[in-house]
């Protein structure tokens, strides 16, 4: 008897902010706010510590999203269809477009019309990635094998 061959497991990169990533804006003005209440309720308070501190935060803040503009995901396929960290994306088409140095751009289209794109560091691992999916995930399969 033949074991069945495993699935493999890619790690890749989503255009894709992180969710802390955008929080850091909103807890820098809840820290403003917070600052502005407290010489509010203090008025002979000194304004420099408090102002000091909020324009230390200004640029890292508002910068934070820009820098970490991509998240590490883990694609995988089960027997329903692709797997993004685990979780059942249903689709309507999947695309695979060749990168620079050998890696992969995989573009999905998700029942719904959101549109996800994942950077696979190996072009070959992709395509055995999406080789793997099954008819029913992806309609339109936009891949020349």
């Amino acid at each position: 008897m033949h074991a069945p061959e495993a699935m493999p497991v890619l790690a890749a990169k989503e255009a894709r902010c992180p969710l802390w990533a955008y929080l850091a804006p909103a807890v820098y003005l809840a820290c403003c706010a917070l600052c502005i209440r407290a010489i509010a309720l203090d008025p002979s308070a000194d304004v420099g510590i408090y102002g000091m501190l909020v324009a230390i935060g200004l640029v890292p803040a508002f910068v934070v999203p820009g820098v970490f503009s991509t998240r590490s995901v883990k694609l995988s396929v089960s027997s329903d269809g692709l797997l993004v960290d685990g979780r059942l994306v249903p689709t309507d088409d999947v695309r695979l477009a060749f990168a620079e140095r050998g890696s992969a751009h995989v573009h999905v289209e998700e029942r719904g019309g959101k549109k996800r794109s994942f950077l696979v560091a190996s072009y070959k691992e992709a395509q055995a990635l999406v080789r793997e999916l099954p008819p029913s995930s992806a309609p339109s399969l936009g891949l020349s094998i």
